[in-house]
């Protein structure tokens, strides 16, 4: 039996608050998106989040909620939500 890993977000810097285990990616980005968003902070004070799933990763997600490949090759996997 495989054992299924959530998507795990976390933040290089700023408020720790939305690192955590999600049950999907969308869930992650919501999740990121909201807490940036209630913080008030800009892009120098809120950083963007590594998402992975066990040890493999995901992607990182940009502080405009966008979800790239990696931090160094940036094809966009996820665009920011609507609002």
């Amino acid at each position: 039996m495989s054992k299924t890993h959530p998507i795990s977000l976390k933040m290089e810097y700023g408020p720790k608050t939305v690192n955590g285990d999600y049950a999907t990616p969308e869930e992650a980005q919501t999740a990121y998106c909201n807490a940036r968003d209630a913080s008030g902070l800009g892009g120098s004070k809120w950083g963007s989040a590594q998402l992975t799933k066990g040890s493999v990763n995901c992607g990182w997600m940009s502080y405009n909620g966008r979800v790239w490949s990696s931090k160094n090759d940036l094809i966009l996997v996820m665009d920011a939500p609507k609002k």
